[in-house]
């Protein structure tokens, strides 16, 4: 996670502010498991889960921006809430819950493991991982923030992506949302049960 903070802040091409956030999340799951104990393994599984719904969102929607304005790189992106309200409204969206922004599900699991840390006396950890988190938030939505919000290029028509292409999206969309207040009783039994297994305890 502390490799991903210099790359989130440098990066010009939305896919790799993506790919380079990925490893962030992979460096929050990796604290979970460092931490050990039930709430740590049980935190570092949920964020697993947790991203790999709300972060194909962002993938969808960075494919739908680069077919729009033919380019990848956020000096050729602006406007895209003018452009494309729908993919630009889930983009924002999709920036909230995959940076921890309550009360969306990833918030919850950054929660667990940061209790985790505490929970084992392990405050130094938990102060380094805060400061890594608020400096990806910052990172993430200053860059998502100009093509989101900006002026749209010139000769770049107000439309959106099909519907067939919106349909998974919105899907996502939703999934993110109510995993934010409501985690099924067997995929919550699944996690506990893997948890158990990481940890080698009863």
């Amino acid at each position: 996670m502390l490799l991903a903070v210099p790359f989130i802040l440098v990066q010009r091409s939305i896919r790799r502010l993506l790919a380079y956030s990925s490893i962030d999340h992979t460096g929050i799951m990796l604290v979970g498991l460092g931490l050990g104990g039930s709430l740590g393994c049980f935190g570092a599984l949920l964020h697993m889960v947790y991203h790999a719904v709300a972060k194909p969102l962002l993938f969808f929607c960075a494919g739908n921006i680069q077919q729009k304005f033919q380019s990848a790189y956020f000096r050729k992106i602006g406007g895209v809430l003018h452009v494309m309200p729908i993919t630009g409204i889930l983009l924002l969206g999709g920036t909230l819950a995959v940076t921890g922004t309550p009360p969306f599900s990833l918030f919850q699991s950054e929660f667990t493991v940061l209790s985790a840390s505490f929970q084992n006396h392990n405050l130094w950890v938990g102060c380094i991982f805060v400061g890594c988190v608020v400096t990806i938030f910052a990172g993430f939505l200053y860059h998502i923030g100009h093509p989101s919000l900006g002026d749209p290029p010139s000769g770049i028509a107000r439309s959106e992506s099909d519907w067939w292409r919106l349909g998974p999206m919105l899907l996502l969309a939703g999934l993110t949302a109510l995993l934010g207040f409501w985690l099924p009783s067997p995929l919550f039994r699944l996690i506990q049960q893997a948890a158990q297994i990481i940890r080698g305890g009863p």
